[in-house]
């Protein structure tokens, strides 16, 4: 069994590109960070780092470990912030606010758990379309989906990316068949948005590609079209990660890489702090991290 401790050097070697920055960063000396590295090496039986004149480089083998040693980070970073936490004794009302499928299928499956370990922070989720003002104080966590919010007086913590496509119910393809590629979609019935979720690129591209298809439905929600989707009223763009999850539902076409949306933490500079808001940040952003790596874009 190797040495956890090892992985610290490990991770502060493959970032610093030498056992020197790797000891000034650890506050040990580099023989040290030189023979720690070795121990490890020969503990899981792997060259981890290739020793060049100006510095290590990381293996194959070891980027893939360096991977994994960044995850178990993570992991233990998340377990001290969540204990801290829990030693601050957080407490208070919490208002969180995100898109409405977002909110029933990322933030309410984890609240069993989240309440559990802070019984006494109460958490209003406020599922909708409209942007409330996080650094005015409409709410104190936002989930927001897209592009990086500009504001300063954010705090923004990226999750990762959540990947859209085009799907229908089983029953719809049974009826109706599937479109053999994008042009094909003009002779399907379609689900699309209303205001400002028509906007989004995905619908944008649907009214391009398939002008003369027939628009069987609206809705000016996503749970809205995921719905109708499912009672096979016609073919429309739902989040991969909750789309796939649905037995009920299948991919019409491959998820496009552009349609793909970057998924933010957000909350304010002047309450990021407060007891409850970091209990509620500790715990959801690497449990949405892990389900957003492991969904992909």
């Amino acid at each position: 069994m190797y040495d956890w401790n090892d992985l610290r050097v490990l991770l502060a070697v493959g970032r610093q590109g030498s056992t020197l920055g790797a000891a000034r960063l650890l506050r040990t000396s580099q023989s040290t960070a030189a023979r720690r590295i070795a121990a490890l090496e020969a503990a899981l039986g792997v060259t981890l780092f290739e020793r060049r004149q100006e510095g290590y480089r990381l293996t194959e083998q070891g980027r893939g470990l360096f991977a994994e040693a960044a995850r178990v980070e993570a992991a233990a970073l998340a377990l001290a912030d969540a204990a801290a936490a829990m030693a601050r004794g957080a407490a208070g009302t919490l208002r969180v606010t995100t898109i409405d499928i977002a909110a029933s299928a990322l933030i309410l499956p984890g609240l069993p758990e989240f309440q559990a370990a802070h019984p006494a922070v109460h958490v209003d989720l406020i599922a909708g379309d409209e942007m409330l003002d996080i650094a005015r104080g409409e709410a104190d966590v936002g989930l927001r989906f897209g592009q990086r919010p500009g504001d300063p007086a954010l705090v923004l913590r990226r999750l990762g990316r959540i990947g859209v496509g085009l799907y229908c119910s089983r029953d719809y393809a049974a009826a109706q068949g599937l479109p053999a590629d994008a042009a094909a979609l003009d002779r399907h019935a379609l689900i699309r948005g209303i205001g400002h979720i028509d906007t989004r690129p995905q619908h944008r591209w649907l009214a391009e590609v398939a002008p003369r298809a027939r628009i069987a439905h609206r809705s000016n929600s996503t749970l809205g079209i995921l719905d109708a989707v499912r009672r096979g009223i016609g073919i429309g763009s739902l989040p991969c990660l909750m789309a796939d999850a649905d037995p009920t539902l299948l991919r019409v076409l491959p998820p496009m890489p552009e349609f793909a949306a970057e998924v933010w933490l957000v909350t304010a500079e002047a309450t990021r702090r407060l007891p409850h808001v970091r209990a509620f940040v500790d715990f959801f952003a690497p449990r949405l991290r892990r389900q957003l790596a492991a969904a992909g874009a």
